[in-house]
C-alpha cells in the first residue's frame, strides 16, 4: 500500500476499502476514481461527503463526522491516483480480464517515444497507472483508454515528451560530428541547430538540447564555447 497519501481522510478511505470491500466492488471504486481524477479542476475544492457519493456510486456517507472537510483538488487528485493503484493492487487483475489493451511502463514508453522517466513524470501529473498482473507477473500498468484520455488533455505535454525521446549513443555521436563541422565552418548555433533538426528529423529543441549538454560536461571541447552552454532560441 502506498504511504505517501497527503489527505488522512483518503488514506481511512483506502484502509477501510481494504479490508472490508469485494473485489468488484475494489474494481468498481477504483473506476469511479480515475473517472473523478478526470473531471475534477485541480483549483477547485471538494468535500469529503461528495467526494464518497462519487466513489460509491450512491448517497451513502462514509463517515458523516468528516463529509463537510474540504480537500483541494491538487491533493485530491494525488491521493485518488494513490487510491486507484492501492485498490486495483488489493483486486489481483490479470490482463486476461481487462478487456482493452494494457500497457506498462516500458510498452507505453515505445508506443508513446518517451522514456520511463517522462512516464514517471506523467504519473505525478495525472496519469493514472493501476497494478495488473501481466505474464505472471504484477505490474504498474495503463489502460488505453486512460492514455487516451490523459493524452487528449495534456497534449503539449505529450508532444514535449517525443521530442525529448532518448537519442542512441551512435545517433548523438553523430549530431555532434555534424554540429561541430558545421560549427567550424562558421555557422551559428541558430543555424546548426535548424540544420541539424532537418538532417536528423528531429525537433530543434532536441538537438538544442544536445549540444547544450555537451558542451556544458565537456567545457574544454565545447562545440560553441563562446555561448557558455545558453543554446536559447536566439543563440
Amino acid at each position: 500500500m502506498n504511504s505517501s497519501y497527503k489527505s488522512r481522510l483518503l488514506r481511512n478511505l483506502c484502509d477501510q476499502q481494504l479490508s472490508t470491500a469485494t473485489r468488484e466492488q475494489l474494481i468498481g471504486v477504483a473506476d469511479r476514481a480515475e473517472k473523478l481524477i478526470s473531471e475534477l479542476p485541480v483549483n477547485e475544492k471538494l468535500g469529503f461527503g461528495q467526494i464518497w457519493q462519487r466513489l460509491s456510486g450512491n448517497a451513502d456517507r462514509f463517515d458523516s463526522t468528516n463529509s463537510n472537510e474540504q480537500l483541494n483538488g491538487q491533493i485530491l487528485q494525488h491521493d485518488l491516483r494513490l487510491l486507484v493503484e492501492d485498490l486495483t493492487d488489493a483486486a489481483n487483475i490479470n490482463s486476461d480480464e481487462v478487456i482493452e489493451p494494457v500497457y506498462t511502463v516500458k510498452t507505453l514508453g515505445t508506443h508513446l517515444q518517451v522514456s520511463s522517466k517522462t512516464i514517471s513524470r506523467w504519473r505525478n501529473n495525472g496519469l493514472v497507472s493501476r497494478k495488473i498482473i501481466i505474464d505472471g507477473r504484477k505490474r504498474v500498468a495503463f489502460l488505453a483508454s486512460t492514455v487516451d484520455r490523459f493524452v487528449a488533455k495534456n497534449r503539449h505535454r505529450v508532444e514535449r515528451g517525443e521530442r525529448f525521446s532518448q537519442l542512441s549513443k551512435s545517433e548523438k555521436m553523430d549530431i555532434l560530428d555534424q554540429a561541430r563541422k558545421l560549427a567550424t565552418a562558421g555557422a551559428c548555433p541558430s543555424e546548426v541547430a535548424k540544420r541539424l533538426a532537418d538532417h536528423f528529423s528531429r525537433s530543434i529543441e532536441t538537438i538544442r538540447y544536445t549540444l547544450k549538454r555537451h558542451d556544458k560536461k565537456n567545457p574544454t571541447a565545447a562545440i560553441f564555447p563562446r555561448a557558455r552552454g545558453k543554446l536559447s532560441e536566439d543563440s
